[in-house]
């Protein structure tokens, strides 16, 4: 018996062809809008993380040393704080921090026991198995796009501001092409934002 040698028509071929860039047109713009969602609650939910992690060290830095927690959180003068002055932890201490071979300064202890916990809050403290990996100690600077940072350096810009009252007043996350900016008035994440002004001063 003769086999059947029946196919598809040219016509049956150009009809699913139209029918599958119809649902690409349809569904590709949506996989976009998910993919570019979830990316954002990720980088908020690890902002929150840098916040709770900063106010956890500085709370316990506040209340074991609370004279040299006081000398260092006054050491940068800023406006966000309405004595004028507040401790600064960037990337800079967390690649420092993270390289785990530098020997840091008696005056440094507020900032490394900070640094240290944000890093373990954020699955980082390892560089070898770190979530984030701080390869260069650049700091965000004054007014950069958080999309230039990045591609320049492949790693999170990170800017926590603390008082002299043992609070944590300011955090700034930034990945890829957004910034998520925590203070006293609630979170904002923006895309395509910029560090803050204030923040970004650089550090001793």
């Amino acid at each position: 018996m003769k086999k059947s040698k029946g196919g598809f028509t040219l016509v049956e071929v150009i009809v699913v062809l139209v029918v599958l860039s119809i649902l690409a047109a349809i569904l590709v713009p949506s996989m976009t809008g998910w993919i570019d969602e979830a990316r954002k609650r990720q980088y908020i939910a690890d902002a929150r993380l840098v916040y709770l992690a900063a106010q956890s060290a500085v709370s316990e830095q506040y209340g074991l040393n609370h004279d040299d927690f006081v000398e260092r959180a006054n050491e940068f003068p800023t406006g966000f704080d309405d004595s004028g002055s507040c401790g600064r932890v960037s990337t800079n201490m967390l690649q420092r921090v993270q390289k785990g071979n530098e020997v840091f300064r008696p005056d440094q202890e507020v900032d490394v026991a900070i640094a240290t916990l944000v890093l373990q809050y954020l699955d980082s403290e390892d560089k070898s198995t770190a979530r984030y990996k701080f390869e260069n100690s650049k700091r965000p600077t004054s007014g950069q796009e958080v999309s230039k940072y990045h591609e320049g350096y492949k790693q999170p810009g990170i800017i926590i501001l603390y008082n002299a009252k043992g609070e944590v007043i300011m955090v700034e996350f930034g990945y890829e092409d957004y910034l998520v900016h925590i203070d006293a008035d609630g979170l904002v994440c923006t895309k395509g934002g910029s560090y803050s002004n204030d923040a970004a001063m650089n550090d001793k």
